[in-house]
């Protein structure tokens, strides 16, 4: 036996060292494929990973998509897709390259201000607006800045459709990762400090599909590392003042972990100037324009009469005249936030909208919605949450509101209707917001309140404030005689913030009068800037309040050349009529100011004879008039554009040199065609010299655009300044003495440019002299310190 085992134990040492000797040969033998085997290897692993990741990453598109689609107030109704119209952001006051081209709209800020304060106004006055893809591209971090129902939160959701499907549109985003977040997913009261990307990674993860979970940890770090995801944080404009520090805290905290993180998100008035210690550059969301109702309700109709009335014919649904309900609509210049609109709309498809108002739109969604048990238990906990300063509330809170006794089923099942219905979403914890902090506010005041003679605390925070344009337009407010006291800042914050409650306010309302009567006193005081009287009237203007049409075609006849001006513009947008000669006439003002507003005001009439009143003056007018009415028809669309291109063509000189002018404002492929043969074929060299012009300004980048920040000591205009003062900039003392003499002493250009670097250099000296320039006699100089003075603090 021993010898038989020691026999069989020398046959395998054996055996097993000619395999060793035999696998070292080959190894030795085919040692130079050994490389190519090993990279083969690891290429196969790396295409295994990816391939896993890649699966994660369709994974989470999907959920995305899919939750944005759902991201809006219809949700129960349409998908986004169906009925969104393209939101769009103010444009800022443009940065200055030389004096040569401040503006490419030359008489636009002669005639209309920067309006962030009355995006509805300002959207039918033709304002120079951006999409959200051309303010990310040049700004990596961009806050949305608007009041309760703007449409802040829809915009968020329609770009993250864009990117998440890979949209051509999204131009340079199309490569990114979309974190669609909401702020109340993310822990941000502690906890996060060691890591704070590990908190939005949770907060992604809430609201992605379970069989991506596992994986999205490591492929959403992996786009964080790769700077190729772009967070689209929701909520920051629904936190009361407490929440919203803690935020800006755990803000602080990840773009220090990723500081080129790409950012988009939302605020308010009151929340923009916190922001931008961030890097974050606040910018005014536009309302709609008449055009773009219109394709609202015409998109709504169709989709309602598809999916609603058809699918629903077996119920008793029929389908609507959509000519009809959108004429009924449309056709008398009404002016909503984008949430009015969809309230609106839906009620007359529904058929229980008693009136025209905004809060007629909201009450008959409520009843049509909810019943009378429903509607306290929701009043009692949106002012539970404003009690306790808090955009969010606990499930077992929301219990204690609901008639069902604790732990039933039915509350559960409650709490999901509303879910579904639009009026409450889910968040992180077992907590819930309202969809909108207007809905909140609307809830909230829903209950009778003691007359006080103080304001409301907090009116800063959006939920108070739109809870304090619904208790306006319900009963008298004690305090509101206080509250619009003249005051002598120049800026007039709560005036402004007044003015934005008018339209809640039914017609006849002694909280409305109050308000009116405050603001015409405002906006008649000589001694304050043109901008915030603007600002106070298109508000007024906006209010949906028929009456006031009366008191703007007094004002055409005031001596006071800014009220002449102020008014032909409210007339313009208002859409009266009647008063087409009267504006008309206003062509012939001395001030050249009041001419201008007047092309703009006839540009904006929807009119037949407002149009050939344009065309008339554009033949016969003088060239300032001529310019101007061709910016106008540039803003225009197709009608406008169809005048220029004849005017190209006229015998007069300077009827086509004005053309080529409005030419260049267009961006679209025939105009760029029809200047290069005007450039060569004109029979004159003023009008081919213009036309070189204009095909140059047309590849220029865009004005309007957010410019990404360069120190004052790489800034080349201001180094060639300091050269010409005997000086230099240095990296290691303040520039503000420097800017201050270019305020004062430098060119046009020069003194823009400074203005924006106030925003780094928040001195007192400098907002001074930006306060003195909202006088200037240039539009373009006024117009930045004011934009400058906006960003800068909370105004409203």
């Amino acid at each position: 036996m021993q010898n038989g085992q020691f026999g069989l134990d020398k046959l395998s040492f054996w055996l097993g060292f000619l395999a060793a000797s035999l696998l070292w040969f080959l190894v030795y033998r085919f040692r130079r494929f050994w490389p190519e085997i090993l990279n083969y290897v690891r290429v196969q692993v790396k295409s295994f990973k990816q391939r896993r990741l890649a699966g994660v990453e369709s994974q989470l598109l999907q959920g995305i998509f899919r939750r944005a689609q759902a991201y809006h107030l219809a949700l129960s109704l349409f998908p986004l897709d169906q009925i969104i119209v393209e939101p769009y952001l103010l444009a800022p006051p443009p940065q200055a390259p030389s004096d040569d081209l401040i503006n490419i709209r030359k008489y636009y800020p002669q005639a209309i201000s920067y309006l962030p304060d009355a995006p509805e106004f300002a959207a039918h006055a033709m304002a120079t607006r951006l999409s959200l893809i051309e303010a990310l591209q040049y700004s990596g971090k961009i806050a949305i800045i608007g009041g309760p129902g703007t449409g802040k939160s829809t915009a968020l959701a329609y770009l993250t459709t864009l990117i998440a499907r890979r949209d051509a549109s999204s131009g340079f985003l199309k490569t990114y990762f979309p974190l669609f977040v909401h702020i109340a997913d993310i822990h941000t009261s502690s906890g996060y400090e060691e890591n704070p990307a590990l908190e939005l990674i949770k907060a992604v993860q809430f609201q992605s599909p379970i069989s991506a979970i596992p994986q999205s940890n490591q492929f959403i770090r992996k786009c964080l590392d790769a700077e190729n995801a772009i967070l689209l944080l929701d909520g920051l404009d629904e936190l009361g003042a407490a929440e919203f520090e803690n935020a800006c805290k755990y803000l602080s905290a990840l773009l220090k972990q990723h500081p080129n993180l790409r950012l988009i998100t939302t605020a308010t008035h009151h929340q923009g100037s916190s922001l931008l210690a961030f890097d974050i550059e606040p910018l005014a969301i536009s309302g709609w324009n008449r055009q773009e109702a219109k394709n609202f309700t015409r998109k709504w109709l169709s989709s309602w009469n598809e999916n609603i009335a058809r699918q629903g014919s077996d119920q008793g649904f029929q389908p609507i005249d959509d000519l009809i309900i959108s004429s009924w609509l449309n056709d008398r210049t009404i002016f909503h936030t984008p949430c009015e609109w969809t309230f609106k709309v839906w009620a007359a498809c529904a058929g229980n909208l008693e009136g025209i108002s905004a809060n007629d739109a909201i009450n008959a969604h409520v009843k049509r919605k909810l019943s009378d048990a429903d509607l306290d238990a929701l009043t009692r906990i949106a002012n539970e949450m404003i009690d306790q300063q808090s955009a969010v509330i606990a499930y077992s809170q929301i219990e204690r509101h609901l008639s069902a006794p604790t732990g039933s089923t039915q509350g559960e099942s409650l709490v999901t209707r509303w879910i579904e219905d639009g009026f409450l979403q889910n968040h992180v914890d077992d907590r819930l917001s309202f969809t909108s902090s207007w809905l909140c506010g609307y809830f909230s005041s829903r209950v009778d309140e003691s007359p006080t003679e103080q304001p409301p605390d907090k009116l800063d925070w959006s939920i108070v404030e739109a809870k304090t344009q619904f208790s306006l337009s319900q009963q008298r407010q004690a305090w509101l005689s206080a509250y619009l006291e003249p005051v002598n800042q120049p800026l007039s914050p709560k005036h402004l913030t007044a003015s934005r409650w008018l339209k809640n306010c039914p017609q006849i309302n002694e909280n409305k009068k109050l308000i009116m009567r405050s603001l015409v006193q405002q906006i008649q005081r000589e001694d304050w800037p043109i901008m915030v009287r603007m600002e106070m009237l298109a508000n007024l203007a906006t209010s949906n309040d028929p009456s006031i049409l009366t008191l703007f075609r007094h004002w055409l006849s005031s001596e006071s050349a800014h009220l002449r001006h102020l008014a032909v513009l409210a007339l313009g947008v208002c859409q009266d009529v009647n008063s087409i000669e009267t504006i008309a006439a206003c062509l012939n003002d001395p001030v050249s100011e009041v001419r201008i507003s007047a092309c703009y005001a006839l540009s904006i009439l929807d009119s037949i004879e407002a149009q050939d009143i344009l065309k008339d003056t554009l033949q016969q007018g003088d060239e300032l008039i001529k310019h101007a009415v061709a910016e106008t028809l540039a803003m225009q669309g197709t009608p406008g554009h169809d005048l220029l291109k004849e005017a190209a063509t006229s015998d007069d000189l300077l009827v086509r040199r004005a053309a080529v002018y409005g030419l260049s404002l267009i961006h679209e492929s025939w105009v760029t065609r029809l200047l290069e043969r005007i450039a060569i074929e004109d029979s004159q060299w003023v009008v081919r010299n213009a036309a070189g012009q204009a095909l140059e300004s047309m590849v220029a980048p865009n004005p309007y655009s957010p410019k990404i920040y360069q120190p004052p000591a790489e800034t080349a205009w201001l180094i060639e300044f300091a050269a010409r003062a005997g000086r230099g900039v240095s990296k290691q003392e303040s520039p503000v003495p420097l800017l201050k003499q270019v305020i004062h002493s430098g060119s046009l250009s020069e003194q823009i440019n400074a203005l924006w670097f106030i925003i780094k250099f928040p001195n007192p000296d400098l907002l001074t002299e930006a306060m003195n320039l909202l006088h200037d006699s240039n539009p373009d100089l006024r117009e930045t310190a004011y934009y400058i003075l906006w960003q800068m603090q909370p105004l409203n």
